[in-house]
């Protein structure tokens, strides 16, 4: 899991504290812990906060069921496009959409569609299909969005933690241990 997934979990930690209602949706959400990289006191590394865990199946429900929806997938291609008009339909017109995960895993025009007819909240952006966004693109032109130019994983930290796990996998390399947050090509990330 990466740093900036970390940082999600622990916003979501937060809200959890906060008895907002959590629902996950995962690949296979049966496998709700995480092996890899997690500082002290950060994220859910046993997977104990979220109330519900979904498989992609569950995409429908959850979309139409939350209040915010935070997008965090990998680019892969099942999750290419993976938010498009028809789920931005599912979506309470109450809701907001937060993507951090992937620009390509959302239909960026559908998205400025969905946000320009008021059919969702609002939004907020940190990650986009080309980047930089090229002048003209649709999200500039609604006024419900929060855009930012894919900062969302960044805090006064980040080096340092970047740091802490290169150190920790190069422990585990001459020790023969197994590697942390390893890419796996297989899947994609």
């Amino acid at each position: 899991m990466s740093i900036r997934s970390k940082l999600l979990w622990a916003a979501i930690t937060a809200l959890g504290a906060l008895s907002f209602g959590i629902v996950a949706l995962k690949r296979d959400p049966s496998q709700r812990t995480d092996p890899d990289y997690c500082p002290p006191g950060t994220g859910d590394p046993d997977g104990r906060l979220p109330e519900t865990w979904l498989g992609p199946q569950g995409l429908g429900d959850l979309l139409e069921r939350s209040d915010v929806v935070v997008m965090a997938a990998p680019l892969t291609p099942a999750t290419r496009h993976m938010i498009g008009a028809p789920e931005l339909a599912r979506m309470k017109p109450t809701a907001y959409f937060i993507n951090v995960g992937r620009g390509a895993s959302v239909d960026e025009a559908a998205l400025a569609r969905a946000l320009g007819e008021r059919r969702i909240a609002g939004a907020a952006v940190d990650v986009f299909a080309e980047e930089p966004p090229p002048a003209g693109h649709p999200l500039y032109r609604v006024d419900n969005v929060i855009l930012s130019p894919h900062v969302s994983g960044f805090l006064p930290s980040y080096d340092d933690r970047c740091a802490e796990l290169f150190a920790e996998n190069l422990r585990r390399y001459l020790a023969g241990a197994p590697l942390l947050n390893l890419v796996d090509r297989a899947r994609g990330y």
